[in-house]
């Protein structure tokens, strides 16, 4: 007899206390011990996806809230809007924003700036750049491997 993980519905290994899909617990019973030895439940495969809980958020939309808001320094939302109760959305959120209007502000205080200042800021300015445009790669590749469910990694 087959075990099925109760979050994602995929065949779990008979000694595996997590799924190796979702990372889901594996409930114990009693019952099964006393047929093999293990501790462990069997259940039944799901009949439909609405029994499971397979994430059916739009990958189009994942996306969109990956690539748009990234103008204004909004990174994460395609992360948030897959599961908003993981961190990982709210922290690319948070450091997003923080470099990008950290680079606004040394953008505007550039223009105000004397030659030695402005080629200081000049440098800090690209460096805040590559650092941005990377979080915002990072963000964008999370998002739709994490909707593709490519990859499985937590953070």
């Amino acid at each position: 007899m087959t075990r099925f993980c109760p979050q994602c519905g995929r065949a779990v290994p008979d000694n595996a206390l997590t799924c190796p899909n979702c990372y889901a617990k594996i409930p114990r019973d009693r019952n099964y011990a006393a047929d093999s030895g293990n501790t462990g439940t069997y259940y039944e495969p799901p009949r439909d996806r609405s029994q499971i809980g397979i994430n059916n958020k739009s990958h189009q939309v994942t996306v969109l809230l990956s690539t748009i808001p990234v103008i204004a320094g909004f990174l994460g939302l395609g992360q948030i809007y897959q599961d908003p109760h993981r961190a990982k959305g709210y922290v690319f959120l948070i450091l997003g924003l923080f470099v990008f209007w950290t680079m606004v502000f040394m953008i505007v205080t550039l223009s105000g700036a004397g030659l030695a200042s402005a080629l200081l800021l000049g440098i800090a300015t690209v460096m805040f750049a590559l650092i941005y445009i990377s979080m915002a790669i990072g963000a964008f590749v999370d998002a739709c491997m994490d909707s593709l469910k490519l990859f499985k990694f937590r953070f």
